[in-house]
């Protein structure tokens, strides 16, 4: 990836900054339709459109030598396993079909291959830029470097946009009601080792730009506590986007607690709220550190829920029922019901390694039906293969989207607020 020197404004949404040049360049001959002389033009699409032996020629708009052809719908992504490439798998609205049609583009969004010890982590998909196509916020690390991927037009082209404070972020929401879409952040000060607490963890909430003051709420003492849900909402129906993260006590099979920060609409939370624990004594039996999201997953009362309200949904596990997704029934007042399993992602999981059924559960609206659907991630082979799994209105029946491939289970759908 080459970097250019580009300057953009502070905080997401308020420009593309004056480095960034929209190149046009439309190759063939412009001849009367049906003249000897009319040839097919090439367009970018990662097909020889025009006959002539080379695939997209004229498109690669970046001059990094591959043409990374733009595609308008909606996508989630994924990183190879060695987290230097970033692969967007697109599908366009298709209401009442229980399977959307993902298919990957015909090049990575983004390559980064500086060095063995670098890599990319995702942070989220969303339209950043308030321009309508969806970018992608990603990380280098070590450094902590921010870049974001979007298109210009005619290709994915990808931009730095400076340093986090904190090295990890994922997902978020507009919690200060400015129309642009702020990222949660923490800190995480502590690890396990052979399961025991080294020490605690101070979790932190941060902005694009870093604009707002970050919240210190710990240490969290003998607990590791992250911001692993990826959509914000409103839990308590004040109008305002909440917060949310995970922790757990002890490592490895385990139990997760699941806490709210309310939000009072200018970025700023109160004190962390208990919402329920998955695991020993809620009827389940292991839950440990995993990934979740928020939204309302039965807006019909077909399920345990309410309609309207906001709901909890974790997994896929490694420990206890491997592959198991569960929810949380909110109240809309801050409330949750005991844990539900709704998914099964790792039916029969077999595979290798300590972290086999273990992954993300992520909410998005793919089929364009008013209903949230779930997308999961779990581990086959630890460290080396992951499968992505899709699930109509949540508990429709499983639709494997990409079957134990070379990537890892970070995954990223679109953002929703």
């Amino acid at each position: 990836m080459t970097r250019k020197n580009v300057t953009f404004e502070t905080g997401l949404g308020t420009g593309l900054g004056t480095g960034l040049a929209l190149l046009v360049l439309v190759l063939g001959v412009l001849a009367v339709p049906g003249s000897a002389w009319a040839q097919p033009r090439e367009v970018c699409d990662g097909i020889d459109n025009d006959g002539n032996g080379l695939i997209d020629e004229g498109f690669d708009t970046d001059g990094d030598g591959v043409a990374r052809c733009c595609n308008k719908d909606p996508f989630f992504v994924t990183t190879n396993t060695a987290r230097t490439e970033l692969v967007a798998h697109h599908s366009a609205c298709s209401p009442g079909t229980p399977s959307p049609n993902f298919a990957a583009g015909p090049q990575p969004l983004a390559e980064f291959h500086p060095s063995s010890n670098s890599m990319l982590r995702i942070n989220a998909v969303g339209d950043f830029l308030a321009g309508g196509p969806l970018e992608v916020i990603w990380t280098e690390i070590p450094g902590n470097l921010r870049n974001i991927t979007m298109c210009n037009g005619i290709e994915w082209v990808t931009e730095p946009y400076g340093k986090w404070t904190y090295p990890h972020y994922f997902g978020g929401a507009d919690h200060d009601q400015d129309g642009k879409t702020d990222l949660t952040g923490w800190d995480a000060q502590c690890c396990y080792v052979g399961g025991s607490p080294t020490g605690s963890t101070a979790f932190h909430a941060g902005f694009i730009g870093e604009q707002s003051p970050t919240y210190t709420l710990g240490p969290l003492a003998g607990e590791w506590g992250i911001a692993r849900t990826y959509n914000q909402e409103d839990v308590n129906s004040d109008g305002c986007t909440d917060l949310a993260y995970h922790s757990y006590a002890n490592g490895g099979a385990s139990q997760t607690d699941i806490w709210f920060l309310a939000g009072n609409c200018t970025g700023s939370f109160a004190a962390p709220a208990f919402l329920g624990s998955i695991g020993p004594g809620s009827g389940v039996p292991a839950q440990p550190q995993n990934w979740g999201d928020l939204g309302d997953i039965d807006p019909n009362g077909s399920l345990s829920g309410i309609p309207g309200c906001t709901d909890w949904v974790g997994g896929p596990d490694d420990d206890g029922n491997r592959g198991s997704v569960y929810a949380l029934f909110g109240d809309c007042n801050g409330n949750f019901g005991n844990a539900t399993q709704v998914a099964d992602a790792c039916v029969g999981c077999t595979g290798s390694g300590s972290w086999i059924g273990a992954g993300m559960s992520q909410l998005y609206d793919w089929s364009c039906d008013g209903r949230l659907d779930l997308l999961t991630s779990h581990v086959v082979n630890t460290g080396s293969t992951s499968t992505v799994t899709y699930y109509d209105g949540v508990t429709g029946p499983p639709v494997v989207i990409l079957n134990n491939q070379p990537i890892r289970i970070d995954i990223a759908s679109p953002l929703r607020n």
